[in-house]
């Protein structure tokens, strides 16, 4: 996703050279580590519905590369792509002339900075692909910064503790931009010279700007979202609304109640199949496979046959995942775990996709779990695609791990259903 000694410079020098359309839009800028997907399409949901043009800029796409760039329910298509290439490629050839290896991500950024400006959207959402100050969204100035749940990820990137991710995160944010967030701050120690180009003795902890949020803040308001903590980023959307409609916004409660009923979440807990029924989620770190494994606890508790189809990238934290997702799954009876080794697929933005292997997974996952008989839990290893095909009306598969077999997921279930 990142050169080496990655910066912002080349976005820079795109937008310099194509007359700064990222300043062309107001935005909102999403940060975090998990539920960044969930805020983004609920912000999303409720400004469309508020009469908005609204652009959305998330990742990762799940079947096409046009759904990276969204502007209301219009994905960027292929003629669009081009013509917009075409402005950038003189760019491109110039920094690659220059010895400077161009990312895709610095070219999907940019694109989507050029469309949101070309189109003129009332507002757009950006959320950043890794949550550093050099991602190549964080050129932009944004009207509020919504700060998610921070957690280990992208570890070689942000480190390998939740407070050095946090660190991390928290240089993304700028001077008199509100920050919103339900993250505890004051656990992370910050250097002075981490901040000092941006914040006078480095300390954001008084900073008035930033605002802390608690799901109980929501409590009032329901989506279509499953899981508890759910909440918390409903709350976190709640008082971005606060924020922009003091920025001369006009969003009604009332638009946002039937806004929230409009949500739409993809391979996020999503049920891609109901005969057989098969229930796709993305968790691929600690925090987020912790909330599965609440929301099994929570809704399928009663369902005999639970099978878990389990597959992991490489560059994910396997030991943290796995010890997240033994200590929920020791709550859970009557369950198949199969570990896969995942499927073919090609990564955008320079990434191995590399799984760990089924034998890995199995391995790792046993020294964090106890006690397999009393609680009826199957360990067993196969193939992606034999797990896969071995689904049946009699139970209930998820397939959990990673985005990157959605796909294939659904290409294998669309067969069976012939």
């Amino acid at each position: 996703m990142f050169t080496k000694n990655p910066t912002l410079e080349t976005v820079t020098f795109f937008m310099e050279k194509l007359g700064n359309p990222h300043e062309k839009f107001k935005s909102i800028y999403v940060t975090g580590t998990n539920g960044k997907g969930s805020v983004c399409e609920t912000l999303f949901a409720v400004l469309t519905n508020s009469g908005y043009k609204t652009g959305k800029f998330m990742s990762p796409f799940l079947l096409e590369l046009s759904e990276y760039i969204v502007i209301d329910d219009n994905q960027i298509n292929g003629k669009e792509i081009e013509e917009y290439l075409k402005e950038l490629k003189p760019l491109i050839d110039e920094k690659q002339k220059a010895g400077v290896f161009v990312t895709f991500w610095e070219v999907i950024t940019s694109l989507a900075f050029m469309h949101f400006a070309k189109n003129k959207v009332d507002i757009a959402i950006i959320e950043t692909g890794i949550e550093s100050p050099v991602d190549c969204t964080n050129i932009i100035d944004s009207l509020v910064t919504i700060i998610t749940k921070v957690d280990i990820d992208h570890e070689t990137l942000l480190g390998h503790t939740v407070e050095e991710n946090m660190r991390e995160v928290m240089k993304c944010i700028k001077p008199n931009i509100p920050v919103i967030s339900a993250n505890n701050l004051k656990k992370v120690l910050i250097n002075d010279d981490d901040f000092s180009d941006n914040f006078s003795g480095g300390n954001l902890l008084s900073a008035p700007y930033i605002l802390k949020v608690k799901a109980k803040d929501a409590k009032n308001y329901q989506t279509p979202l499953k899981g508890k903590f759910q909440k918390e980023n409903l709350a976190l959307s709640l008082k971005c609304f606060e924020q922009l409609c003091e920025k001369g916004f006009d969003i009604t409660n009332e638009q946002i109640h039937e806004g929230l009923k409009k949500i739409k979440h993809n391979a996020r807990f999503e049920t891609i199949s109901i005969f057989p029924k098969v229930i796709f989620d993305g968790c691929h770190n600690a925090n987020s496979v912790g909330a599965f494994t609440d929301i099994l606890k929570e809704n399928f508790a009663k369902d005999e046959n639970k099978v878990l189809i389990v597959s992991l990238l490489k560059d994910k934290d396997i030991n943290s995942f796995m010890k997240e997702f033994a200590k929920g799954m020791k709550k859970v009876k009557n369950a198949k775990i199969i570990f896969t080794s995942g499927t073919s697929v090609i990564m955008q933005g320079g990434s191995s996709g590399v799984f760990y292997s089924s034998q890995e997974l199995k391995e790792v996952y046993g020294k964090y779990i106890k006690n397999l008989k009393r609680k009826k839990i199957q360990l067993t290893e196969m193939s992606f695609e034999e797990a896969l095909s071995k689904t049946d009306n009699e139970s209930t598969t998820f397939i959990i791990g990673s985005f990157k077999t959605y796909p294939k997921s659904l290409e294998i279930l669309s067969k069976q259903c012939v």
